[in-house]
């Protein structure tokens, strides 16, 4: 056994002596080059080091893009059209384009002619001479009928009116009425032209007229409106 941990000392002190007279050069270090078809594993340490390796210069002109790219932009402002009415007098209509155009307002104004339903008529038809529509008429008042005349009108002369309601379930309550003493009343619409009023302005959606020009305009019966419409 002692032989043996000689021989074995003696085999170390020859390899350090032969490792220290025949240093490994560089080329003898170098591992033998890798075949294509194998895949190479890439540490981690070495990814973090081609992390660290971007210059500076790229990365300040990369993060210069980015805000540049989220920069929210600036929206153009939105038109809008309207039409302000109806007015039945041109006295508001004027004042309420004063007031508009006094802000800066560009503004154009129509005028609509319409009929409408002024009320419906029953009445008797004519009768051939005046002095038997007095007789009828003369009838009905002693039958309790009040509201009553004899037209004198060229196109309706002779006839008897039994009044104008604004309601059509009135006039045809009164109709019912005048058929049960015996007569057969008949029923007209009547109707009247009017005029209704409008402005047109727009506006832009950075810059809207205030709701305090048009809201205190109007009667309690019929206020001015704004209605959307088109802009072209």
């Amino acid at each position: 056994m002692r032989y043996l941990l000689v021989l074995l000392l003696l085999l170390n002190v020859l390899l350090f002596a032969w490792l220290a007279t025949h240093p490994v050069t560089e080329k003898e270090k170098r591992l033998p080059p890798v075949p294509a078809d194998v895949v190479q594993l890439e540490l981690l340490t070495e990814q973090e080091a081609e992390v660290t390796s971007i210059k500076p210069e790229e990365t300040s002109d990369k993060s210069v893009m980015v805000s540049e790219e989220t920069e929210p932009q600036q929206l153009e402002p939105v038109r809008h059209c309207y039409t302000l009415g109806p007015m039945m007098s041109e006295k508001a209509l004027e004042k309420l384009r004063s007031r508009i155009e006094g802000q800066g307002y560009r503004v154009t104004t129509r005028a609509i002619e319409q009929q409408e339903t002024a009320g419906y008529w029953v009445y008797l038809p004519p009768y051939e001479s005046r002095k038997q529509a007095l007789e009828i008429a003369a009838e009905l008042a002693r039958k309790g009928i009040k509201d009553y005349y004899v037209v004198t009108d060229q196109e309706f002369r002779n006839a008897v009116s039994l009044g104008l309601f604004s309601d059509k379930a009135r006039a045809n309550r009164r109709m019912a009425h005048i058929r049960t003493l015996g007569y057969q009343p008949r029923k007209m619409v009547r109707y009247r032209d009017r005029t209704y009023r409008w402005l047109d302005y727009d506006e832009a959606s950075d810059n809207p007229l205030s709701e305090e020009v048009w809201s205190d305009l109007g009667s309690s019966k019929q206020k001015v409106q704004r209605l959307d419409r088109s802009c072209d």
